[in-house]
């Protein structure tokens, strides 16, 4: 195990009002918060450790955040992606269902059923740009409370944006398969193109009142809005005649959740 150290900072003396106490505050990826005074630290500093990629089920692994596992793509962002679905625990299973704004999984989506809205899509309760959908209140992104990657995997974890999946399309090269790594399931494979390390994303399908679970689908679910039609989200949806898509559907309809962590 290579240690590389690429910054050290010695503590200086530091200017107080009488009775003033300073403190170094750190924030982990998972929320929580360590604090040391500075008084008490006599050095400072960050060190990188070089360790090889791990692989689960052909799928490079980086870390993990409250349990569930992580692959650094090298994006521009520095955006981390899950490799597997929420749901789930490895990356060919399906996972869970949820529709758009929903932290709880479940099986049947209907437009009466669906929790944001009044029992038409007509009557949206909460995300809502045009008075003809329902309730004003401008909001576009999902909040922490309505996240279903945050509510099922903590702090740390949450949906990703249109532009982030964006930016995973553009950062690997896409080819899709019948039998990834000889697991019997269907996908995309995406290769990075800027360290080589591979994720892949099933064909789950999605399930609504006419369509279930298909064999040559899978639609993963934004945190984004569609600002022109409020009862409509972006997610992104993969088929097995196309390489990638993108799209924006029904909020009701029950679709998979890729997790993120944010770069920090």
């Amino acid at each position: 195990m290579k240690k590389l150290i690429f910054s050290s900072l010695t503590m200086a003396s530091v200017a107080l009002a009488t009775n003033a106490e300073v403190n170094m505050i750190v924030e982990k990826l998972d929320g929580s918060i360590v604090k040391y005074n500075v008084d008490s630290l006599s050095q400072v500093y960050f060190e990188v450790i070089t360790v090889p990629d791990s692989v689960l089920q052909g799928v490079s692994v980086n870390g993990k955040v409250n349990g569930n596992t992580y692959v650094d793509l090298g994006l521009e962002s520095g955006t981390l992606w899950a490799t597997y679905n929420v749901g789930s625990e490895m990356p060919v299973e399906f996972g869970s269902y949820f529709a758009w704004g929903e932290t709880v999984a479940r099986d049947e989506f209907t437009k009466s059923n669906y929790l944001l809205a009044d029992g038409s899509v007509y009557s949206h309760t909460k995300y809502c740009v045009d008075e003809e959908w329902g309730i004003i209140d401008f909001k576009t992104i999902l909040e922490k409370e309505d996240d279903a990657a945050t509510a099922n995997w903590g702090n740390g974890w949450r949906m990703p944006t249109v532009e982030e999946h964006q930016e995973l399309v553009d950062g690997c090269q896409w080819s899709v398969v019948d039998d990834f790594n000889g697991t019997g399931v269907g996908g995309h494979v995406g290769v990075s193109i800027y360290n080589g390390r591979t994720i892949f994303f099933p064909f789950v399908g999605k399930k609504d009142p006419k369509l279930m679970l298909t064999e040559n689908r899978g639609d993963y679910w934004s945190s984004s809005l569609d600002k022109r039609k409020s009862d409509c989200a972006w997610f992104f949806g993969l088929e097995k005649g196309a390489t990638k898509s993108f799209g924006y559907g029904s909020r009701y309809v029950g679709r998979a959740v890729r997790a993120v962590v944010a770069a920090k």
